[in-house]
């Protein structure tokens, strides 16, 4: 846990996934109830806080998707800190789902009732029914995700990646990641489907390690992830290619003046810092300014039946 939090303390960006899986708990991959006590305690004494999300197989799974039971959850998760609650709900994680029409109905009112972290919902075939209306829904939960994950969780590196919903819900990618292939499938993604999107990148297998015949979780191939990715950049700053139309000419009695201040004052409202209040005011002042410059040559037609405040 301590090398977590040293590990947490330099990577910001990261979150840490525990499974909940009550029939395997305290087997590698699950760890135990004393373990998570421990993980959560370090959790809320990092500043910032580790972020933590919980992984739900088997019986925690099955008893919110076919019994609707939302108990464990609030008096188990919330209080120990997790923020976000992933559902696997496949066979090869201890989930069998008869009807998924009333899974799907019982994750729409977990979604709705708990509103205080975000739920992740594992996309893949077998699960198509729980995400596939929320990928649809025009207005989606603002506390949904979904995560792309045709390995189902057995770390089977993806070949193609599904784009990010048109709905605008976040999501992640999942398969197969590790210390020698994170690279190259950030590097597909930012400049594939995923372009000009912010996504994250979830890993397991790919991060064990056999240690004195044990399976267990190795430290340094997740710090070599996070130095990989540190090289690559965090945030991705590339933009969606579209296609720019170039503007019109201006009108032949227009004309901007070269003025220091105008210059000044169009690179304040191109500043994204600069706070609403000014930009209005900004904004104001630079119509003003350029439709005087736009009429101070125009010609007008003499009139006797206009009455302004100026006189005729």
């Amino acid at each position: 846990v301590d090398m977590l939090r040293i590990l947490a303390s330099r990577y910001s960006h990261l979150e840490f996934g525990v499974l909940f899986h009550q029939e395997k708990q305290g087997l590698p991959r699950f760890p135990s109830e004393r373990w998570i006590a421990e993980l959560s305690d370090a959790a809320h004494m990092c500043m910032p806080p580790m972020q933590l999300a919980a992984h739900l197989c088997g019986v925690r799974c099955n008893e919110l998707l076919v019994g609707g039971k939302l108990d464990w959850v609030r008096e188990q998760l919330l209080p120990r800190g997790f923020r976000r609650i992933q559902i696997n709900a496949t066979k090869v994680n201890g989930v069998d789902i008869l009807d998924m029409a009333i899974a799907a109905k019982h994750l729409r009112t977990a979604i709705e009732e708990v509103q205080d972290v975000e739920w992740i919902v594992q996309a893949n075939d077998e699960t198509r029914p729980l995400w596939e209306p929320l990928v649809a829904d025009a207005k989606p939960p603002l506390n949904v995700s979904i995560l792309f994950d045709a390995s189902c969780g057995t770390g089977k590196l993806a070949e193609t990646f599904a784009p990010p919903p048109r709905n605008g819900l976040p999501c992640g990618y999942a398969g197969g990641l590790g210390p020698d292939t994170v690279v190259g499938v950030l590097q597909s993604l930012r400049s594939g489907v995923a372009r000009g999107q912010v996504f994250w990148m979830d890993m397991e297998t790919k991060l064990r390690s056999t240690v004195d015949g044990k399976d267990t979780f190795d430290i340094a191939k997740a710090q070599a992830v996070c130095k990989a990715i540190e090289r690559e950049g965090w945030d991705d700053h590339s933009v969606m290619p579209v296609e720019v139309t170039p503007p019109p000419p201006p009108p032949v009695n227009c004309k901007v003046s070269g003025h220091p201040l105008l210059a000044h004052k169009m690179t304040l409202i191109r500043d994204y810092r600069t706070p609403p209040r000014d930009f209005r005011h900004l904004l104001r002042e630079i119509t003003f300014h350029l439709g005087y410059e736009a009429t101070a040559t125009l010609l007008t037609a003499p009139r006797s039946d206009v009455i302004s405040p100026c006189g005729p």
